[in-house]
């Protein structure tokens, strides 16, 4: 029985809903059947995770009705009428909130009683309910067609046979617009998800299919919709790369407030985000002030923040590029405001490993190794780019041995580790470099140097290009 969707609902349950679920069945306007109460509370028993032996159904049978001979049919009965209870419990539940559901049956009740002057009064209220609304999500405009409905329905009722003020009253073109802008928004959103889809499986997508689209998207385009521009825009961008598509997105991203459903401010952030990496990768280095100016407005209005935590992935990511375009003291404030903000098992190995990429980039090499291998994370990503920062320390701090130690052992790591060939091939790139570049720091040589600077170009696949690249500027201008 702990399978079932009867307990797999109750698993989501809170405390205090159970306890009313409680009490909706011992009242007799919504149940009449004492077994049924005392199947919910030797079920609720086992709270929150309705896991125990317990509950499994020949026992929970006997607890009901003791020596009587087992029976499955009275059992699966029993736990569908509980089901139909808890459906019923929840439905009441979102009727007796003051929501606009709430409000819809109100009052269909007060119009088909022919209560006209009370319908409008709960029109009245639905409207400045739906008004305080900040998040303007489809659930948004589904109730605003349904209040164009019952507004309708109000002004037939009092204007029958007057098919002019019908007309004049009902606003037609809202109630439309409500609706292609729905399908617009869900078909916008779908198209990003299969483009996105279509890169990263570097399959063809069918063109074609985008026409209709872009045919019913021009009304609305530059109209003053907000949700369906943004929307518009991170679909070219990723549909066509194009650098116009990006600055449009962000001022428009900049320009948000809280009229903007949160889910199309994470797409706007998530296409901004890809797309400056991908320029990054292509070597545009001036998109990483373009990334650090995107980050800091998302910190700046509470964008980075989920139900009150970070992401430690978007934690470091962030931390990274504030080092990376030297914003040192931001990252730091960063670091430190934010660090209690990451789940619990991420925290100390998250902060630890953006304290030593920050202070890395501060050229404060001792610093950053300490904090490297002070690091103990599970995960094998986290390891190995512990490892490259320790590698590069090493470097710096001209800790040669300590250095190819560190190459072999990220070598031994690579072997086993199950992951793409891309991927294992950019580590084994880097640790080849890494360990040449090293060789021709402790002992220098022309023409060795000038080999390394070829590879290096040559290594499409190679991490930290740019730092290689400062490296062996930094020996050439030594050894002038």
């Amino acid at each position: 029985m702990q399978q079932s969707k009867l307990i797999s609902l109750f698993r989501q349950f809170s405390d205090d809903e159970l306890n009313r679920f409680d009490k909706f069945l011992a009242s007799p306007y919504f149940n009449q059947s004492d077994k049924l109460l005392k199947f919910f509370r030797l079920i609720a028993q086992d709270k929150p995770l309705f896991n125990s032996p317990s509950l499994e159904k020949q026992k929970l049978h006997k607890t009901l009705h003791g020596t009587k001979k087992y029976s499955d049919t009275t059992m699966r009965e029993l736990i569908s009428d509980l089901f139909k209870q808890a459906k019923v419990f929840l439905a009441h539940e979102g009727l007796t909130n003051d929501g606009p559901e709430a409000s819809a049956v109100r009052f269909k009740w007060l119009l088909n009683h022919n209560l006209i002057k009370l319908a409008e009064t709960e029109l009245e209220n639905r409207e400045e309910l739906l008004h305080k609304l900040t998040d303007h999500n489809r659930g948004y405009y589904l109730h605003s067609r349904i209040l164009d409905s019952d507004r309708f329905e109000v002004v037939s009722r009092k204007f029958e046979g007057s098919e002019y003020k019908l007309i004049n009253t009902f606003d037609f073109y809202k109630h439309i617009h409500s609706l292609n802008r729905d399908y617009l928004v869900n078909n916008l959103h779908n198209y990003i998800y299969l483009l996105a889809m279509a890169r990263i499986y570097k399959f063809k997508s069918d063109e074609s299919l985008l026409l209709p689209l872009e045919q019913l998207l021009q009304p609305y385009l530059n109209q003053g919709d907000v949700v369906i521009d943004m929307f518009y825009n991170i679909m070219q961008l990723v549909r066509t790369g194009e650098e116009k598509y990006f600055f449009e997105l962000k001022a428009r991203f900049f320009a948000t407030d809280k009229t903007v459903p949160m889910s199309v401010i994470t797409e706007a952030s998530t296409g901004l985000s890809n797309y400056t990496a991908l320029k990054i990768r292509a070597g545009e280095q001036r998109y990483k002030d373009e990334c650090i100016e995107i980050y800091k407005f998302e910190v700046e209005k509470g964008y980075h923040l989920v139900n009150g935590r970070i992401d430690h992935i978007a934690y470091q990511n962030i931390a990274m590029m504030a080092a990376e375009t030297q914003n040192f003291d931001w990252a730091d404030y960063f670091l430190e405001t934010y660090k209690n903000n990451l789940p619990e098992e991420a925290r100390e190995d998250s902060y630890k490993y953006s304290k030593a990429y920050l202070l890395f980039g501060q050229k404060k090499f001792e610093e950053a190794l300490r904090f490297s291998l002070s690091q103990n994370s599970p995960s094998f990503l986290s390891k190995v780019s512990s490892r490259l920062l320790i590698a590069g320390s090493q470097y710096e701090l001209c800790m040669f041995d300590e250095l190819n130690r560190e190459l072999d052992m990220l070598a031994y790591h690579l072997k086993d580790e199950n992951m793409t060939k891309e991927r294992k091939q950019s580590y084994v790139v880097f640790s080849e470099i890494m360990r040449l570049l090293g060789e021709l720091k402790a002992n220098y040589n022309r023409n060795k140097l000038q080999l390394l600077k070829s590879e290096i170009y040559d290594k499409k696949e190679l991490l930290s290009r740019e730092w290689f690249h400062k490296k062996i500027a930094e020996l050439e201008e030594m050894h002038q």
